[in-house]
């Protein structure tokens, strides 16, 4: 059995068409990173951005066989489905290259965000060859 919980841009559409007055918030992360709020949707999918310059959320290549120090170099192309990779640049704590259990498609910076990349449509990692722990998306 698996305890996920996600959402997706039609089942927040449905929210508000059934609760009008209400205001959501939607976001993704974790409690070592934080949070990256929702800033709208890209396709089918919804469209997160990290909250500031100090945390910062890559995509990369996702390729069985390939080293992490080789992908760690391969950043998907905007549109493109890859693992998430996460960094804290803070003085309370620096994470860098904290590859992710999750996949996303990265974003380029949309109107109304902050000037760098987003990700969208996050979810769990296809990881044929391991198990992964329940996770909540």
């Amino acid at each position: 059995d698996q305890a996920v919980a996600a959402i997706g841009a039609a089942a927040l559409h449905d929210f508000r068409l059934q609760f009008p007055n209400a205001h959501f918030l939607s976001g993704y992360g974790n409690t070592l990173f934080g949070v990256c709020h929702q800033g709208g949707e890209v396709g089918e999918g919804l469209c997160y951005y990290p909250p500031s310059p100090q945390l910062v959320a890559r995509i990369v290549a996702w390729e069985v066989g390939v080293d992490a120090t080789t992908r760690l170099t391969r950043e998907v192309p905007y549109g493109s489905r890859g693992q998430v990779v996460m960094h804290r640049l803070q003085e309370s704590g620096l994470l860098l290259n904290v590859m992710e259990q999750d996949s996303a498609i990265r974003v380029p910076p949309q109107p109304g965000t902050p000037p760098w990349d987003s990700l969208a449509d996050p979810g769990r990692l296809e990881q044929p060859h391991l198990t992964i722990e329940d996770g909540i998306y």
